[in-house]
């Protein structure tokens, strides 16, 4: 398996024929973007599958520009998902994925890290009975550093739904949308010959609704090497009071930021000034009895016209109160 490889070794596909593999789409074009190499290249040597969360339905600026048309209803919608969902047949159809290994959730576009706050335990079972049924030797997603909101949280799910399941595929993560300030932390490169690469464009110009606006964007992704980072599950099963958080945001944006929480058990949202945090130096802890893993994420109040992350999810680590740290200070003198 590729885990045994070291940081910055190459990516044989040798050592994923036979596996069964379930690559994580938020939206149709994400495996053709992110993994169109690698399905490529393992068509036929290793059984794929294909987890599609949305139907890429909120998409309103190459839909007015292409339809003509600028205010969009919920028919106008539907159609739009109905066209990207024909785009994906088409792409899956050149990257040779079985369609009964095609799996559709059908959730909202830019409304997973939503859904899966209001509707935490239900969410989660849905990536689980999916992973469950699939039993993947390899889990291909986002990463955490995917600056696409949709992204970051199919990643929360998928870890919170394995350690449901107990289970502990090897985990790939790609970055469709990388935030500014996202760590370097490529691990492994799958090198693609002509053949390959010829494959992966034909799937990503099958989505003509995204090359439209973006072909030159878009087509950036497809080159000779294809990148994926070694992601670490999720640590499960610890129960803490206080969780230390991965961000500080100035003062004055505090009240109009939000932090969500989701972990094992459910979800949590609050005004950042309102919520219950506690200052501990230049940080803050979030004061709430929960068993991990736990995610935050920090987001503006209200919807813009800007639809990516500045802050993102981040895993939580638990962190001793001031109290304790305290009294074991105390103690010790």
């Amino acid at each position: 398996m590729p885990v045994t490889q070291p940081v910055g070794a190459m990516l044989d596909p040798a050592d994923l024929v036979g596996k069964r593999l379930l690559v994580v789409a938020p939206h149709p074009d994400d495996e053709s973007l992110a993994a169109g190499g690698l399905l490529a290249t393992l068509a036929g040597r290793a059984e794929i599958w294909l987890l599609q969360v949305t139907d890429g339905d909120d998409n309103p600026w190459p839909q007015r520009i292409l339809e003509r048309r600028w205010r969009l209803r919920a028919g106008d919608r539907q159609r739009w998902a109905a066209r990207r969902r024909g785009e994906l047949t088409a792409a899956v159809g050149v990257l040779g994925i079985d369609p009964a290994h095609h799996r559709r959730l059908g959730w909202p576009d830019m409304g997973v890290g939503e859904r899966a706050l209001h509707l935490p335990q239900d969410s989660v079972n849905e990536f689980a009975r999916v992973l469950g049924e699939v039993a993947p030797d390899v889990l291909v997603l986002p990463t955490l550093d995917d600056a696409h909101p949709d992204h970051s949280a199919c990643h929360v799910l998928v870890q919170l739904a394995l350690v449901a399941l107990e289970s502990s595929p090897h985990l790939l993560g790609y970055v469709v949308h990388a935030r500014h300030d996202a760590g370097q932390s490529l691990v492994y490169k799958l090198s693609l010959d002509d053949r390959q690469q010829a494959l992966k464009r034909r799937a990503v110009l099958c989505h003509t609704s995204q090359v439209a606006l973006s072909r030159r964007r878009l087509l950036r992704l497809v080159g000779p090497d294809e990148c994926y980072q070694s992601v670490d599950p999720a640590p499960a099963g610890t129960q803490a009071a206080r969780w230390l958080l991965a961000f500080s945001p100035p003062r004055c944006l505090q009240a109009l930021l939000q932090l969500q929480v989701l972990h094992a058990d459910g979800s949590a949202c609050w005004r950042f000034d309102r919520a219950p945090l506690e200052r501990v130096g230049t940080g803050w802890q979030l004061c709430m009895p929960a068993r991990g893993p736990v995610f935050a994420r920090l987001t503006l109040r209200w919807r813009t016209l800007w639809i990516f992350d500045h802050w993102g999810w981040h895993g939580l680590t638990p962190a001793a109160s001031v109290h304790e740290a305290r009294s074991s200070k105390g103690e010790m003198t």
